[in-house]
């Protein structure tokens, strides 16, 4: 005589998993886990420094990629520092001044050696010339130092005004925003906008303690939301229970924005995972 797993009631414990933890699918050799989605990433994301918020670049449901430039605080006078930290890397008036001297004290010195051999220069000018070279290559190795401190003063302006800037860490979706434009951000209140990651997203489910040995990271598993099924891959297997139960999150291909974060869905496994319901 054949057997069905769902109706027959002398088995309390597979009625009472059906009710709990999901139902037995179309076909008889899979079965459905009830759970929901939630987002695999979702940051609050917060200005650097506290300021006038200039610029809002996106609103609540749009997608943003990683990088994209959410919005801006008031950057006058970091704009005006990093002007002037540029001007002073790139003039080279100076530079040139002391190469020139430094040519010019070489050229005397040459000049009374040259003398020197014939005859007609003191040792002491000789003495006299060599030490304004000595002053001039100095003078010249002293603005060469301030060049490179010139253009770490120009670094320094750069990375102040970026951080006027309130960039997306991740590629995702708008949920929120905290601030709008004209409003103040300040250390107490630096939150701008929520990001989420919506692709993939992840799914959430409660499996019985007995059967997570049948579970595995990694493994390929499907997804069921409404009437369609996405492809998934288990992501994680809890380490602890509640109610002799244990949490399975697994990642869903999400590209088109079709599942909705909290959305409830169902973890399609070969009945042969769930002993709870074959005992």
């Amino acid at each position: 005589m054949p057997t069905s797993i769902s109706f027959r009631f002398f088995w309390p414990s597979a009625i009472l998993f059906t009710i709990a933890f999901g139902s037995i699918a179309a076909e008889a050799n899979e079965t459905e886990i009830p759970g929901f989605t939630e987002a695999v990433q979702q940051i609050e994301v917060a200005a650097s420094e506290t300021g006038l918020l200039t610029q809002l670049n996106a609103k609540e449901g749009d997608y943003v990629e990683k990088g994209f430039l959410l919005g801006k605080l008031d950057d006058e006078i970091q704009r005006a520092q990093l002007e002037i930290a540029s001007h002073l890397a790139e003039s080279k008036g100076d530079l040139i001044r002391v190469e020139s001297e430094l040519k010019t004290k070489s050229s005397i010195l040459d000049h009374f050696r040259r003398l020197s051999k014939e005859g007609y220069a003191q040792q002491k000018e000789i003495l006299r010339a060599e030490l304004e070279q000595e002053i001039a290559k100095a003078n010249l190795l002293a603005r060469k130092e301030k060049g490179v401190e010139y253009l770490k003063r120009m670094y320094l302006a750069k990375v102040q005004l970026a951080r006027r800037e309130i960039r997306s860490p991740i590629s995702g979706r708008v949920l929120e925003k905290h601030r709008g434009v004209g409003e103040f951000v300040s250390v107490a209140q630096p939150k701008v906008v929520t990001i989420v990651q919506t692709h993939p997203i992840r799914g959430k489910f409660q499996i019985p303690l007995r059967d997570s040995e049948h579970f595995r990271a990694g493994e390929k598993v499907s997804v069921q939301v409404g009437s369609k099924r996405f492809p998934a891959t288990i992501e994680s297997i809890g380490l602890v229970a509640t109610s002799e139960t244990i949490p399975v999150c697994v990642t869903i291909e999400n590209p088109d924005g079709f599942i909705k974060l909290g959305q409830k869905c169902k973890l399609v496994v070969p009945t042969g995972h769930l002993t709870s319901v074959e005992d």
